[in-house]
């Protein structure tokens, strides 16, 4: 077995159990001009209507403000955590069709 066959089929384990997870679970996606206190009150507001899963995105850049923000909830609520790594193939047009992989990042944040 290759290591294009290992990579393929760990990328399809990690797909479904994304799917398996988030079907029910809010999404809060995070991007390059997301405000860090804004995420957390949202995700605050979820856990206090009752929600037991909150599934977090980001991609590139704003890893790092995905980090920030669970760290901090995690402490203030005292949660689970479950983190997901992966790469996002994007077709540049500027570049002659060229591919770029950027590191995308998701976390699953769940209740006692």
């Amino acid at each position: 077995m290759s290591t294009e066959d290992l990579s393929r089929s760990s990328n399809e384990e990690v797909i479904t159990e994304i799917e398996k997870i988030s079907v029910n679970s809010p999404v809060i996606k995070i991007g390059t001009f997301t405000k860090i206190p804004n995420v957390i009150n949202d995700a605050l507001t979820f856990f206090k209507k009752g929600e037991k899963e909150l599934v977090l995105k980001s991609m590139g850049n704003s890893i790092g403000k995905l980090i920030v923000v669970v760290e901090h909830l995690k402490v203030e609520k005292r949660l689970f955590s479950k983190y997901i790594i992966s790469n996002e193939e994007v077709k540049s047009s500027k570049f002659n069709n060229e591919i770029d992989y950027f590191p995308k990042m998701e976390i699953i944040l769940r209740t006692y």
